[in-house]
């Protein structure tokens, strides 16, 4: 996986497992019963990895993890490292409603 000198605000990757998509599912549900670093939740083919609730600060990312079966033996894993979904929605928010003011600051000093 070759490294850029970009700043990503969300990177995502993909890997390519040589392991069914459900036996690599019930990897992470073994790893969920052993060991407290993390917090590790699973939804149907969704792996979510949070830090626990008294390590976490407001901009603590999270992993999520898709896998996706491509044939009886293999799966491609997609993951996305990012903030939790909320923070992103109000960053993303904040930077709308930045864009919004400017423009209308924009047409009123274009007016007058």
């Amino acid at each position: 996986m070759p490294l850029s000198n970009e700043v990503v605000l969300r990177p995502r990757f993909k890997i390519e497992l040589n392991r069914s998509n459900e036996d690599a599912l019930k990897t992470f549900d073994a790893a969920k019963k052993s060991q407290t670093d993390f917090i590790i939740s699973r939804v149907d083919d969704h792996v979510f990895i949070r830090f626990p609730k008294a390590k976490q600060h407001f901009w603590s990312p999270q992993l999520h993890l898709e896998i996706n079966e491509v044939d009886e033996k293999s799966s491609l894993l997609h993951g996305l490292f990012g903030p939790n979904p909320t923070v992103w929605t109000m960053f993303m928010f904040l930077h709308f409603f930045v864009a919004v003011v400017f423009i209308g600051f924009a047409a009123w000093a274009y007016s007058n």
